[in-house]
């Protein structure tokens, strides 16, 4: 409830600071997050992304939920982080050889943040569709 009231104060106006701590180098505008805000103040928006969040704490913190998470990923997969991703810091998610028992690879973009789709969108493009091409 305390995260809700802290993104809906001000007009949604820590949707903007969250943007600039997980992607400080993207120089985003007003009308780069205004569909954000808009989205979210709508009722029952809000949830939706803090309810990921939140169920992720909620897993790690049930002797089910930490028995799923160290279930290993079956699926080839593709990560994508941007370097400069003040939300999770990309060399905590390069070596992740315990969660997966499919191949996976870990591609660092150089300069980008946590909305590196946002921010570089061709390049993320580009990358999953080399990807698809390949597996």
């Amino acid at each position: 409830e305390a995260a809700k009231k802290w993104i809906q104060q001000d007009n949604y106006g820590s949707i903007a600071e969250i943007f600039r701590r997980w992607s400080p180098n993207w120089q985003f505008t007003d009308a780069d997050i205004e569909p954000v805000r808009a989205c979210l103040s709508q009722s029952g928006r809000l949830e939706g992304p803090l309810g990921y969040y939140w169920s992720l704490l909620a897993l790690r913190n049930g002797s089910e939920g930490r028995a799923l998470l160290r279930q290993r990923v079956q699926v080839p997969t593709l990560l994508l982080l941007g370097a400069a991703d003040g939300c999770f810091a990309p060399q905590n998610l390069l070596s992740l050889d315990d969660a997966f028992a499919a191949p996976y690879e870990a591609v660092v973009i150089p300069r980008v943040g946590h909305f590196l789709h946002r921010e570089v969108p061709d390049e993320v493009a580009e990358r999953i569709l080399s990807y698809f091409e390949a597996v």
